[in-house]
């Protein structure tokens, strides 16, 4: 009940934010891909027809988790770099 309303509010939240977020498209398909990137596609692909539901959740947990998390990092690189050139 409760976690289904707070899950709501801070997807709502994070929808009207200005954290900014992979198009996966562009991201993720386009250009040369090493070996490595293809094996790791074809363990989601099977992921995905194993355990369906599961992968779905973490994998849209984690998209969502990776606007904040990102900004987050950028913001203590930013700092990080103020200070070294003090």
């Amino acid at each position: 009940g409760a976690t289904v309303g707070l899950v709501t509010l801070a997807a709502g939240l994070l929808m009207v934010s200005r954290f900014k977020y992979p198009h996966l498209i562009n991201h993720y398909v386009r250009g040369r891909r090493p070996l490595s990137y293809l094996v790791k596609l074809v363990l989601l692909v099977l992921a995905l027809c194993w355990q369906p539901l599961p992968t779905l959740a973490v994998g849209t947990n984690v998209y969502v988790i990776s606007g904040p998390a990102r900004s987050a990092w950028m913001q203590l690189r930013k700092s990080r770099g103020k200070r070294r050139r003090k």
